[in-house]
């Protein structure tokens, strides 16, 4: 069983890793005649969450999810820790903490909650709308929304969030950060809370969600300087995001 929850952590780490430590080649593209966010930034993204749909619609020819759910089941039955329910906040909160310290990072605090609040109302939004729209039974058929793992996309918005701010002053802070997104998913699996394709799909979203926010943001940022301004409303039950420009 080791041996398996040890694979999940290189695999995940591998790829995700080696998409952090390249994306910056993708980063927005902003030309004299033309605007562009560049979509290469996004390839990775979309590449895990096209393959987690792809193996999620071929489960009942490959078993992939089922022989790795039945493997946990028959060596950690009983394994229910729930460390993830806050581990997927920890690199949101690791970059909120070094950048109210007075480690300088890539944007002001003040950015950086925008950055990251619009990151997650992103994934929420995406997370939400497939889960109920999808209906995939969890593999302790607690409820039917288990496709994609709505923890995984925390966890890996977060990461990538961290990985923005403070990746270009040292490798081991993206190191960090994916290495508990990563933890934060397979725990997911091994609660026995999801389906392996579900946390693939979640990390796809997350990432996705967290390079659209930095795109946007970055856009809207060069194309009208100080004439916008983007500020996080909360209220009794409702979180929206305020934006005003001035052309």
């Amino acid at each position: 069983m080791k041996s398996l929850f040890l694979s999940l952590i290189l695999i995940f780490s591998s790829l995700l890793e080696a998409f952090a430590f390249d994306a910056d080649k993708y980063s927005i593209n902003i030309s004299t005649n033309k605007d562009v966010i560049c979509p290469a930034q996004f390839t990775v993204p979309v590449l895990l969450v096209s393959t987690a749909s792809a193996m999620y619609a071929v489960e009942r020819y490959t078993g992939l999810d089922r022989g790795i759910r039945d493997y946990r089941n028959k060596y950690i039955p009983n394994y229910n820790l729930r460390f993830d329910d806050y581990l997927q906040y920890a690199p949101a909160v690791v970059t909120f903490s070094l950048s109210l310290s007075g480690v300088k990072a890539r944007h002001s605090s003040m950015s950086q909650l925008i950055l990251y609040s619009s990151a997650m109302a992103a994934s929420s939004i995406v997370v939400t709308a497939m889960k109920y729209s999808i209906r995939r039974m969890r593999p302790d058929y607690s409820s039917r929304n288990s496709f994609p793992s709505g923890h995984t996309a925390t966890a890996f918005v977060a990461a990538e969030f961290m990985r923005r701010e403070y990746g270009d002053i040292s490798p081991y802070y993206t190191i960090s950060a994916y290495l508990m997104a990563t933890l934060t998913a397979v725990s997911r699996i091994a609660n026995n809370r999801h389906w392996f394709t579900d946390v693939l799909a979640g990390a796809g979203i997350g990432i996705a969600s967290t390079t659209l926010s930095y795109a946007l943001y970055d856009y809207f940022s060069i194309r009208y300087k100080k004439q916008v301004v983007i500020v996080p409303q909360i209220g009794s039950g409702l979180f929206a995001l305020a934006l005003t420009a001035r052309f």
